[in-house]
């Protein structure tokens, strides 16, 4: 067994499960190897190495498939100066809400002046139903699913459950 100096390959955050940077052509696999590289203190000195020894058949190394690695040392060899950083990978889907309340909050901004502003898009799906945001913020505010229409109470574009009513409650102002 042959044994090297210390060197940069001895801080290598994929050190401990090696196997994972050889995802082969697996997406999922690619990012996490990928998510390895961007939390590494020494992806550079991994991708130079690479480059200088010609490592461009397999495996991800300074963040980069064999294909990107070849890519970026054909245009090295030819002078072209590259920059570089392991890519980027997708962000990952939002969890979806666990309440409709969840679901209205992650969609609306307080206006700093007593309403609140919906950010969203015109509905919202939540447990296999589709909602106005009318509908998913009186919901989420009042605790109960609205009587008839949903109208707002105040002459702004809010969504503030106590600027919204139902038939009850515009029954219940008329009966006041």
């Amino acid at each position: 067994m042959h044994d090297r100096a210390t060197d940069w390959r001895d801080r290598a955050a994929c050190k401990t499960d090696p196997d994972r940077m050889f995802p082969d052509n697996n997406s999922a696999g690619i990012d996490q190897a990928r998510q390895v590289c961007r939390s590494c203190p020494v992806w550079r000195q991994c991708l130079r190495d690479a480059l200088a020894v010609g490592d461009n058949e397999y495996g991800i190394r300074g963040g980069m498939t064999p294909g990107e690695r070849r890519a970026v040392a054909k245009q090295m060899a030819v002078g072209i100066r590259v920059t570089v950083a392991p890519p980027k990978t997708a962000k990952p889907p939002m969890p979806r809400p666990t309440s409709i309340r969840e679901a209205v909050e992650r969609r609306t901004i307080a206006t700093g002046d007593g309403h609140l502003q919906w950010q969203g898009g015109a509905t919202v799906q939540f447990a296999g139903r589709a909602y106005t945001s009318w509908q998913a913020a009186f919901i989420a505010g009042h605790g109960r699913a609205p009587v008839g229409p949903v109208t707002r109470t105040c002459d702004r574009e809010c969504v503030l459950a106590e600027h919204l009513a139902d038939a009850v409650l515009r029954g219940d102002r008329a009966a006041s």
